[in-house]
């Protein structure tokens, strides 16, 4: 399988970005905020204007989910590569 790839020019040079790789990193960042939204949006961590917010806590649900399957996809298409 070929793996997806972007190349970023810069005036200096090009470098290609293995999208793969940045699903595997994006994913758990996803993820984090999303848990912290979630749980200002429940009322859990409190001080802020998103506790207490139920549109906070639909957001956060949907980023760690987009956040655990572009984990899942990044470290699923690592296995198989190898």
């Amino acid at each position: 399988m070929q793996w997806p790839t972007s190349e970023i020019c810069l005036p200096d040079a090009c470098h290609t970005l293995d999208m793969f790789a940045l699903a595997r990193y994006t994913g758990p960042v996803l993820i984090l905020m999303g848990g912290i939204w979630f749980a200002q949006g429940v009322g859990w961590l409190p001080g802020s204007f998103m506790t207490g917010s139920t549109f906070w806590a639909v957001v956060g649900s949907g980023s760690v989910l987009v956040g655990g399957w572009l984990s899942w996809l990044g470290w699923r298409s690592t296995s198989r590569n190898s």
